[in-house]
């Protein structure tokens, strides 16, 4: 019905690795498509919410323009759906396309965060992106790699020159 809004949904989830409730929460006043960023309410430890800056990539910014164009305004929220709803959108569009795989919004949490620390992030970084309390949560979930992958990055990262 709405494949603009979807696919703005998706590649937000994806590039800035923002929890269900803060995209299902993502206020006009909280996008900034210029410089690529929002202010987003989410979760905190006890139910405390807090507020933190995501960021997304120009690809994101673009799908987030054109949602915006067509997008008949209801409301304040960029997405007027509600976290059960983006759930059904992603269900829906998963049987569409056939993913096999996990295709829940945490799914492209757990993707952003294990390919950016495999590729070379470091723990800090990636932490602060995904607004974790404290960088033993960020190891604790995704700082675990398998052999393949520890062998690769002892091969990139040595300092023991090749000779």
């Amino acid at each position: 019905k709405n494949p603009e809004r979807d696919y703005a949904i998706i590649r937000f989830l994806a590039s800035s690795n923002e929890r269900v409730g803060g995209v299902a929460g993502l206020t006009l006043g909280g996008l900034d498509v210029d410089s690529r960023t929002a202010l987003v309410h989410e979760k905190g430890r006890g139910g405390n919410g807090k507020t933190r800056r995501v960021f997304f990539d120009h690809q994101t910014a673009n799908a987030l323009i054109e949602w915006l164009r067509s997008r008949s305004a209801c409301d304040d929220r960029v997405f007027s759906l509600s976290e059960s709803g983006i759930y059904q959108m992603l269900r829906r569009r998963s049987r569409d396309v056939v993913v096999t795989g996990p295709s829940s919004p945490h799914s492209f949490r757990h993707g952003f965060a294990k390919e950016t620390l495999r590729q070379g992030a470091n723990l800090a970084q990636v932490s602060q992106m995904m607004g974790h309390s404290s960088s033993v949560v960020t190891v604790e979930y995704y700082g675990q790699f398998t052999e393949d992958e520890l062998r690769e990055f002892h091969d990139r990262y040595s300092w023991v020159p090749n000779a």
